[in-house]
């Protein structure tokens, strides 16, 4: 819900919060690798060195085996990527 219907970015129901980023690799993480993605989804900071908000849930995805964050990234791969819904 947060990243849009088709993930390609949207708005969180609640209204302090930030919008929510494209998850396409027509977005940032179209340069991640899944060790990236991983390391994100443990740490709360992608690449580029940004914290996540606190409305983004990676402490409970971190808790996620390394095979279903691994399932997830291919899922997020598997989509086309598409422009950033603004």
């Amino acid at each position: 819900m947060c990243h849009g219907p088709q993930l390609a970015g949207g708005k969180d129901p609640n209204p302090d919060a930030p919008p929510a980023p494209n998850l396409t690799r027509g977005g940032n993480l179209g340069g991640w690798s899944e060790t990236d993605f991983i390391q994100t989804m443990r740490s709360g900071v992608n690449p580029s060195g940004h914290q996540l908000t606190e409305f983004m849930p990676w402490k409970f995805f971190g808790q996620m085996t390394d095979d279903e964050l691994k399932a997830v990234w291919l899922y997020l791969q598997s989509l086309p990527p598409l422009e950033t819904t603004k």
